[in-house]
Formats: C-alpha cells, sequence, structure tokens
C-alpha cells in the first residue's frame, strides 16, 4: 500500500503560522494547529500483509514501518488525491494550486 503526503522536518509547534507574526514560523500555512516547517512531501510504502496481520490480532498497530519511503521532487506541495487505474497501469496525484490559482493531475507510467 502507498501513502502519499507531506512530513515536517521542522520543530513541532502548535498556533498561528504564516511568514512573520503568529506562533509559529510556517510561510506555507498560516492557520492555527500544528506545524513543523519546512516540509517534505514523499510517499510510504506498506505491506498490506502487515495491515492484515493487526487486523487479525497478530500484530500491534504501533509495529506496522514502512518498507520504504521516497521522497518526491519538492515541486509536489498540496498533494490532494491519488488515484491508480489498474487496467493502463497509470498513477494519477491532483495537485491544488499548482499552476498558479489552477489544479494540476500529474499523471505516471506505472511499469511493475
Amino acid at each position: 500500500m502507498l501513502f502519499f503526503g507531506k512530513h515536517g522536518m521542522g520543530s513541532y509547534c502548535y498556533g498561528t503560522g504564516g511568514s512573520s507574526g503568529g506562533d509559529c514560523l510556517d510561510p506555507d500555512d498560516n492557520s492555527k494547529g500544528i506545524h513543523s516547517y519546512p516540509y517534505r512531501s514523499q510517499v510510504w510504502a506498506y505491506d498490506a500483509n502487515d495491515l492484515i496481520a493487526v487486523k487479525n490480532g497478530q500484530k500491534q498497530s504501533y509495529d506496522v514501518r514502512p518498507y520504504a519511503v521516497w521522497q518526491l521532487d519538492p515541486s509536489f506541495v498540496d498533494m490532494q488525491g491519488v488515484a491508480y487505474d489498474s487496467a493502463t497501469q497509470r498513477l494519477y496525484v491532483s495537485q491544488v494550486y499548482a499552476d498558479d490559482t489552477r489544479p494540476m493531475i500529474r499523471v505516471y507510467q506505472v511499469t511493475p
């Protein structure tokens, strides 16, 4: 299983973000909440059998770790969704505000 998201590389801070003022220095997000600027977009790969083992009570949820983590290109920000088409073996990644105010759909051919 693949999980797409962003990972905070900085120190944990709870409060208001923004590039100046506020409780947390976070130019990417001025909302109130959890911040850990700067961020890196990445993909976490998990073995589905580990998740089934948790469901069946054979493993604890906190014991499951990704077997691989891939850092994405820095232009990957604000990912909104990911879909896979098994018929064409294409991966679609939607990104909000990628082209100024317009969204972008990135399409990748997956070669097993």
